[in-house]
């Protein structure tokens, strides 16, 4: 069985310090597209050292960032970065500041919408699938298991149509393959 290794905070650090001189460069080179990918690269970072509410920030920045792109995947990539985030702070916040936990939820709570909503025009029915799923679970987390549910079964549908698709190419390939 493989392990990773352990993640320290001097290694959490370190990747900090590098991720922001990644950001600096792509401040200087002025694409949002990078922008997005810099921004992200903090956050996880951030989120790896605990500190939620920084990553938080620098999810916030990726996601104007990746509006600006104008491309859907950018910007489903970074609303699930901010779901996993939020649900995290809610937990947290959950044992001593019960109002902050639940409006910490209901925001994550939009934004898995919003997400639910994006998906579909993402470039990749695959990663589309992968998505749903994902934001399913986080609302699963947050005990919104009916709308976590209806998100799966959508997820299964679109897995559906995709196979049939695919079954439906298998004879024309099989005609290219006699040509």
């Amino acid at each position: 069985m493989h392990t990773s290794p352990m993640v320290t905070d001097a290694h959490a650090h370190e990747a900090l310090r590098l991720a922001g001189e990644v950001l600096g460069q792509a401040e200087r080179c002025g694409r949002p597209a990078i922008l997005v990918q810099a921004q992200l690269g903090i956050a996880c970072c951030y989120r790896a050292l605990g500190e939620l509410d920084a990553a938080d920030v620098h999810l916030n920045l990726a996601l104007g960032w990746a509006r600006l792109s104008h491309t859907p995947d950018a910007e489903v990539e970074v609303l699930c970065a901010l779901c996993e985030v939020g649900a995290e702070q809610a937990g947290a916040l959950e044992g001593h500041d019960a109002a902050s936990a639940h409006a910490t939820r209901e925001r994550v709570r939009d934004r898995v919408f919003e997400v639910g909503q994006l998906a579909a025009r993402v470039s990749d029915s695959d990663w589309e699938v992968k998505v749903l799923l994902h934001i399913s679970d986080v609302l699963n987390r947050l005990g919104d298991h009916d709308h976590a549910s209806q998100l799966q079964a959508r997820a299964m549908r679109r897995m559906a149509g995709t196979l049939a698709a695919d079954a439906a190419e298998l004879p024309a390939l099989g005609r290219l393959a006699d040509g």
